[in-house]
């Protein structure tokens, strides 16, 4: 009887498993020039599958320009799409010109069979013939997370009308990360994927920029900034724009005047340039209305050359915006508007009738050129700072101000009570390349977000660097008060570096670090390492190092192997990362019993580890050697 049913199992196609199926497990997410591929990976863990999952391995990769771009994922799947056999599929989801989109996907039915290892697959080099050229520039960027605001312009290939600026969420198969797509498109509207919605086990969510492509020829805008300040009577002022700049495709030209009063003295801040907006018509606002001191602006954004051409705050100056009032009541009040510090024997005035207050405090215009600061003292109508929320965006300024207790009448040092709501920076940022320690990166960023009731600001750094490659994870935002520990904190060993700072502070847009200049401190000196160990420096976003370097370890060293999965703070990420750990570490643990660096939760998983499903990652020898044959055959990792 069983040798008649193996019969009929057989002749019926079908193969009896008693056990699960163990599958390879990782993914991996890369970004860099064309010429860098293709490119290699080793998956280092595995999983056992749930009854009637087979193994599935994923391979996405789009291209812009001279920009590469690929995300890869492996492990169990329960899709039956192919029930027989090892069967792939490719499919081109969108073709030349312009940007294209491919896959590949696979699934199979033995154990370890998902061992897709490189991005051949989908690589075609690149034709010697390039396309002919049509007539639209557009900018070009491929990467995870974020492109730079001067992403380089491109000329586009023939057949291409549109440039396309856009994010792809890959969700599923480990991934949860933001692709930034720009480039060249033959068609108008939000609509690169042509309509995919998922690829093996990952799932794909379009969102564009200003409702999706855009058309406009890059123009020309005057460009510079202007920042005065002047008696009553020396108003209007006039001035001219000497300078002209080419903008991005897509990008409008903008002008921004702002003008702050107090008593007989005014300032006048002005910037133009180029701004990525639709067209805006010319906006007066009274953000700080009379009597007492006034806040005023105007904006406008064109998508003309040179129409930026406002030559005068004749706009902003009128008796109806900023009315000459007397003072007409007993209130009497210091009054001073500097770039610098205001004396201790400011005039006292006779404040006009409607204001209540005397008003201290300070501005820093930041942004469209401006970094100037602005002390102001004067009556006031209401209590507390005049700008509510204690930030607003004018254009490109950002207009921040701190401003002292109304009831020291100015000239106390206390700052407002704490009840109100703070405004933070708010954001996150990716940053990967060679000798990031060296070059100081920008931490700066102009997302602000006002706290919920009791919440403070909160600011965390995450450098990780192995060989010469390093990592930069940077969140802002707002925290519950304790929910975090606030310090400098410092893991690794010669030739490799894991530096976590974190700050917390009670003031509007106090989290306001903007170089890691002030956090990092020059590496020890590390002495000849001959006759130490040899092992694999690599720094990698996801599960996966790709390429690496070959680096003599100190004889108090060994070679460390794991990832840190990263929670919180805007982050949801594994880094791997590869080098030289200290021999005295607990295990292989590179950060001992470290739960969380600042607002970012981690747990470290590294060689000799058991994953989840009871199944060792790869010995760190035999992966050593596996990424020094790879290194051999491909190269050194790129920058993203």
């Amino acid at each position: 009887m069983g040798l008649q049913l193996l019969l009929w199992l057989l002749g019926a196609g079908l193969t009896l498993r008693t056990q699960a199926l163990v599958c390879k497990r990782g993914f991996l997410t890369h970004a860099d020039t064309a010429d860098a591929f293709p490119i290699s990976w080793t998956v280092r863990l595995n999983e056992t599958c749930e009854p009637g999952q087979v193994c599935q391995e994923t391979l996405i990769l789009l291209q812009s320009g001279n920009k590469v771009a690929i995300a890869q994922s492996q492990g169990c799947t329960g899709a039956q799409a192919q029930a027989q056999g090892s069967e792939s599929q490719d499919i081109q989801h969108r073709a030349p010109p312009g940007v294209t989109i491919a896959s590949y996907t696979r699934v199979c039915h033995s154990d370890l069979c998902n061992d897709l290892s490189n991005s051949v697959p989908l690589w075609t080099p690149t034709p010697t013939e390039a396309p002919a050229p049509g007539g639209l520039q557009c900018p070009v960027c491929l990467a995870f997370h974020s492109c730079p605001s001067n992403a380089p312009l491109v000329t586009c290939p023939s057949g291409t009308t549109h440039c396309y600026s856009g994010t792809i969420r890959l969700s599923g198969g480990g991934l949860s990360h933001p692709l930034r797509v720009q480039g060249c498109v033959p068609h108008d509207g939000c609509q690169l994927l042509n309509g995919t919605k998922a690829i093996g086990p990952i799932t794909l969510t379009e969102r564009c920029e200003s409702g999706g492509s855009q058309s406009t020829r890059a123009l020309a805008c005057f460009k510079g900034n202007l920042f005065t300040l002047n008696d009553r009577s020396d108003l209007p002022l006039s001035w001219t724009a000497n300078l002209n700049v080419t903008c991005q495709s897509g990008e409008g030209c903008q002008d921004t005047l702002i003008l702050i009063q107090s008593g007989d003295r005014v300032m006048t801040a002005v910037t133009k340039g180029c701004k990525r907006s639709p067209s805006q018509e010319p906006l007066t606002t009274e953000h700080q209305g009379p009597p007492g001191i006034t806040i005023a602006s105007y904006t406008h954004v064109c998508h003309s050359d040179l129409c930026n051409d406002l030559d005068s705050n004749v706009p902003l100056w009128d008796d109806s915006v900023l009315p000459d009032l007397p003072g007409s009541g007993d209130l009497r009040c210091p009054v001073c508007l500097s770039g610098r510090s205001c004396p201790s024997n400011s005039p006292l005035v006779t404040c006009p009738l409607g204001t209540s207050h005397c008003y201290s405090g300070t501005f820093q215009l930041v942004g469209g050129g401006l970094a100037n600061t602005l002390n102001v003292q004067g009556c006031a109508s209401r209590d507390g700072c005049q700008v509510p929320g204690g930030a607003k965006a004018i254009g490109p300024v950002l207009l921040k101000e701190t401003c002292k207790n109304p009831k020291t009448q100015g000239l106390g040092p206390q700052t407002t009570p704490g009840s109100r709501a703070l405004t933070c920076y708010h954001g996150t940022e990716l940053q990967m390349g060679e000798n990031l320690a060296k070059e100081h990166q920008d931490l700066s960023t102009d997302n602000i977000v006002t706290c919920g009731a009791g919440e403070l600001c909160q600011e965390t750094v995450l450098f990780i660097e192995s060989g010469s490659r390093g990592i930069i994870v940077s969140s802002k935002g707002c925290t519950a008060p304790g929910s975090m520990s606030p310090g400098t904190t410092r893991f690794g060993s010669p030739r490799m570096t894991v530096l976590s700072y974190s700050r917390v502070c009670a003031s509007s847009l106090c989290n306001d670090i903007s170089s890691m200049a002030s956090i990092l401190t020059p590496a020890p000196t590390v002495a000849s390492s001959s006759g130490g160990s040899l092992c694999l420096a690599c720094v990698g976003l996801g599960s996966s190092c790709v390429g690496g370097t070959s680096v003599v370890c100190p004889h108090t060293s060994r070679c460390y192997d794991g990832y840190f999965q990263l929670n919180g703070g805007g982050i949801s990420s594994p880094v791997t990362v590869q080098g030289c750990g200290p021999r005295k570490a607990r295990g292989c643990r590179l950060l001992g019993n470290t739960k969380a660096l600042g607002a970012i939760a981690v747990t470290e998983h590294c060689d000799g580890d058991e994953d989840e499903n009871g199944v060792s990652a790869v010995s760190g020898p035999a992966w050593g050697m596996a990424a020094g044959l790879l290194l051999a055959l491909w190269g050194c990792l790129p920058q993203l």
